[in-house]
């Protein structure tokens, strides 16, 4: 609790101040796959608006709803960079605190417990989902895994960072790896609208 406080504390007096943080092209490019997948996500949403009295349809409508929550608040973080100012809030915390030493050791518990909720939450949705799985699984686990990384990059350890930070193709693997998870979702999105509207002019 009271690192916690601490925390609160070192925000409090480290106000954040708006700037694009991501400013390469391909940052820009990832920002644009960002921005469809959120239209996609909003489409398939308004598809299930008129299915209230389906049990399904009200699943896989707030299943939509709140996939264009999460992709919204990930594409904003991607060029507002707010987990570098969170970053330098939990530093002047730490070594306000006393345990800045120690931060490996939160760093490495934190993303244990990241790990472990974000297979939670997964395996909650495919329960709740379970009808629907075939259609939203591949999203699911697509957000899933793109949370985790902004969340684990975020963290900032040294050898992570490193990892992240080697070029294949001219490219550093954090690009490669956020295009290739926010493009399939923005992709799978792209399909799952294009079958149900076909599925809709069939009927008419």
């Amino acid at each position: 609790m009271e690192g916690l406080m601490q925390i609160l504390r070192a925000a409090s007096n480290t106000p954040y101040r708006p700037h694009f943080g991501d400013t390469d092209p391909i940052d820009w490019a990832i920002t644009a796959f960002y921005l469809l997948s959120f239209i996609g996500c909003v489409l398939n949403a308004k598809l299930f608006i008129g299915n209230r009295d389906n049990t399904d349809g009200v699943r896989l409508y707030w299943f939509w709803c709140a996939a264009s929550c999460v992709i919204f608040l990930l594409g904003m973080n991607k060029q507002l960079d707010l987990q570098t100012w969170a970053i330098e809030v939990c530093r002047i915390a730490a070594k306000e605190g006393g345990w800045y030493d120690e931060r490996r050791s939160y760093q490495r518990a934190f993303i244990f417990l990241i790990v472990v909720i974000g297979a939670t939450l997964l395996f909650a949705v495919a329960y709740i989902m379970k009808r629907s799985w075939r259609e939203c699984g591949f999203v699911a686990s697509g957000f899933g895994l793109l949370t985790m990384f902004v969340i684990i990059r975020a963290i900032s350890l040294t050898h992570v960072d490193s990892w992240l930070a080697q070029v294949f193709a001219g490219s550093k693997l954090r690009h490669i790896i956020e295009l290739a998870a926010v493009g399939i979702i923005s992709l799978a999105t792209a399909l799952i609208f294009r079958k149900h509207q076909n599925s809709a002019d069939r009927v008419i």
